[in-house]
């Protein structure tokens, strides 16, 4: 994955807008609608430079944490906790995302 498609792949996330305009979802709405584009992402950049790949699905872990904290109130202000609960989401259901599938999940604090 090129520097200049990495920066396509975050700001195709950035557009989806999940924290501002689809913060009435819930999070398996938002597995249905983003699985197919990142199995896709996954598939083409993933093969050759996966480790560039695996930054650009960090930050749509990313963008899952600020839509939780845009959702949840409890994580308003609250960062890392936002992380945490998504972390351990993915340990309870790691098929919820395409990409948790392949290993890149948020951290999971106690």
């Amino acid at each position: 994955m090129s520097t200049k498609a990495a920066k396509t792949t975050r700001t195709t996330i950035r557009e989806w807008r999940m924290a501002s305009t689809r913060n009435n979802q819930r999070l398996e709405d938002l597995a249905r609608f983003v699985n197919p584009i990142v199995r896709g992402w996954m598939n083409y950049y993933g093969r050759f430079y996966r480790s560039k790949c695996v930054q650009v699905l960090r930050h749509l872990n990313e963008a899952l944490a600020a839509w939780a904290r845009r959702k949840y109130r409890r994580f308003r202000r609250r960062e890392r906790a936002s992380l945490y609960w998504l972390g351990r989401i993915a340990r309870r259901d790691r098929t919820l995302f395409a990409h948790w599938q392949e290993g890149v999940v948020p951290e999971a604090g106690s």
